[in-house]
């Protein structure tokens, strides 16, 4: 169920928890990935991943109360790129679904914020 709070973005107010998730990381790159430039770059490259993210997802949020489309879209486009490049499979999947015209409500928001923190864990235990 979801409506709108004052500010026009759609909030949840029942959340299905039965969906099947994306994992947060490729395999098979995060490998490639630390073989060519080890883990101490590694750990960099996603730490800018997940920062960039964070930074795009605030101007999403924004452009979102504001009704800017193209915005929300341009930014969930970068994500997608970005976190194909690095293997962060949920964080690019959810940007698909936000650069396709999905609606931009709190949910999806905090989705990604957990996917980011997920995906942040996985790192520290594999870094």
């Amino acid at each position: 169920i979801r409506d709108r709070d004052v500010t026009g973005v759609q909030t949840c107010a029942f959340r299905s928890s039965g969906a099947a998730r994306v994992p947060p990381l490729d395999d098979k790159i995060f490998e490639q990935l630390k073989s060519k430039v080890g883990s101490d770059l590694l750990r960099q490259m996603y730490e800018m991943t997940l920062d960039d993210v964070r930074g795009r997802l605030k101007r999403i949020a924004d452009a979102a109360v504001r009704g800017d489309e193209a915005t929300v879209r341009h930014e969930a486009h970068t994500i997608k790129g970005s976190c194909g490049m690095m293997g962060a499979l949920e964080l690019q999947s959810l940007a698909t679904a936000t650069e396709g015209g999905s609606p931009v409500d709190t949910c999806a928001l905090a989705d990604f914020d957990s996917a980011c923190k997920r995906l942040q864990r996985m790192l520290n235990e594999r870094l």
